[in-house]
């Protein structure tokens, strides 16, 4: 959680963050498309996650949202 405390503390780290974790999708799309042999047209070509569910701690993919701070 310290991670979404920091960013309330200097927002100016947001775009610095939303931009490593865009960058940091797309190498996980090459390397999913290498793993899988899939085409990368098979996976979304957008993260379907925002900076702040996967800086929370509650966060695992493919399950529902609880925190409050996603809202």
């Amino acid at each position: 959680m310290w991670s979404l405390e920091l960013l309330q503390e200097k927002p100016s780290l947001k775009s610095y963050l939303e931009e490593a974790l865009e960058t940091a999708y797309r190498k996980g799309l090459v390397l999913a498309a290498e793993e899988t042999n899939l085409p990368l047209k098979t996976f979304p070509e957008d993260c379907n996650y925002t900076l702040a569910e996967v800086l929370s701690d509650r966060f695992f993919p493919g399950e529902a949202a609880t925190d409050d701070l996603m809202a």
